[in-house]
């Protein structure tokens, strides 16, 4: 069965442009991670650094500042329960 999903670590030492470069090798459009990885996943969105980023799920608590930034960029946010 093909499901089209990749698993890839992102860590907090990687750089915005290594992080870049594993998204547009992997054309990744969704991603998991916590609320803190996700303020800079959105903050990389904003900034022209992840073009392709169009969902991410929130293991932790959806806050207001999250909903908001992923309304401004137009990127769908998602609580994983």
């Amino acid at each position: 069965m093909f499901n089209n999903v990749t698993t890839i670590g992102f860590y907090d030492a990687m750089s915005v442009t290594q992080v870049k470069f594993i998204m547009e090798q992997t054309e990744i459009a969704t991603v998991t991670a916590s609320a803190k990885y996700c303020k800079v996943l959105l903050k990389m969105k904003q900034d022209g650094n992840a073009p392709l980023l169009k969902n991410l799920v929130n293991i932790d608590d959806v806050t207001e500042e999250l909903t908001s930034m992923a309304a401004a960029t137009g990127v769908k946010l998602f609580r994983y329960e």
